[in-house]
């Protein structure tokens, strides 16, 4: 009993931890934005990306909230990643400072805005009304009610493998354009932060291993297991080991590009100075 005390108690205070720091992760890029005006070499299709994967958080954070009390500790100690929110922030930043026309800007919005209706309308849906629920039988349990059930298992079998498509993709598109505009700093917070996030994300979330492991006609090998895991809570630690990883190659590639052209800088002064002498 005091151990699972003390691990619910450790386990809450480093999410909060954690979350500070994610948070804190973002601010230098975001201040860079907001100075410079420009966003010139950031790529919206990978913010856009990492936005649609926070929503997907909020999803699943949302879903077991409400459907999942009756499990103590399951999906309690960091309920929802609110702080992944702050790729909203960004995201409409560089809508607004970026270079792009109009219509490819209504484009990127009307393509966030669906995404949102289409994973959280129907969540609130839930939550607020009966709708989902037999006639007969109103405040149903969640597995009378099919629509919000297939909803659920729509997400967890189809969009969790196309998130992480999408993750990378979105450090595909970005790693393709000059990465001069984007802060050091800030990328380096979050290679470090989200990397630590993906470690500990085993101890801050509860998973019933014993149910799955101890059946009643024997025990079950932990490698059948790791896929439910996933399904149910380790696709963020994945979501958040592959941000942490494209972020790191983002920043080996943004100190390449920036040693290069001080390299080119050092190789003009000589000749601009003779130039001038002359």
């Amino acid at each position: 009993m005091w151990n699972a005390r003390f691990r619910g108690t450790l386990a809450y205070r480093l999410s909060r931890i954690i979350l500070t720091l994610s948070f804190t992760s973002f601010a230098p890029q975001i201040r860079h934005v907001w100075r410079g005006k420009n966003t010139k070499g950031i790529s919206l299709i990978h913010i856009l990306f990492n936005l649609v994967c926070a929503t997907e958080h909020v999803f699943f954070g949302f879903f077991y909230m409400v459907n999942v009390r009756s499990v103590s500790g399951f999906w309690i100690h960091n309920p929802i990643n609110t702080l992944d929110w702050v790729n909203f922030i960004q995201y409409f930043l560089c809508l607004y400072f970026n270079p792009i026309s109009r219509p490819r800007k209504t484009i990127f919005i009307v393509i966030y805005l669906f995404f949102l209706i289409i994973s959280l309308m129907p969540l609130i849906i839930d939550a607020t009304t009966d709708t989902f629920c037999p006639p007969e039988r109103p405040n149903c349990s969640v597995m009378d009610r099919d629509p919000i059930a297939f909803f659920e298992g729509v997400h967890n079998f189809y969009f969790l493998p196309i998130i992480i498509t999408l993750l990378v993709l979105g450090f595909y598109e970005q790693a393709r354009l000059p990465l001069l505009n984007l802060n050091i700093t800030w990328l380096k917070l979050q290679a470090v932060m989200f990397a630590l996030s993906a470690v500990t994300w085993t101890l801050r979330l509860y998973f019933p291993w014993k149910i799955f492991l101890e059946q009643p006609r024997g025990s079950v090998p932990i490698y059948l297991v790791i896929p439910s895991w996933w399904q149910m809570v380790g696709f963020i630690a994945s979501n958040d080991a592959i941000f942490a990883i494209g972020q790191g190659v983002l920043l080996r590639l943004a100190l390449r590009q920036r040693r290069r052209v001080e390299a080119f800088d050092a190789e003009r002064q000589p000749l601009l100075s003779q130039a001038n002498g002359s």
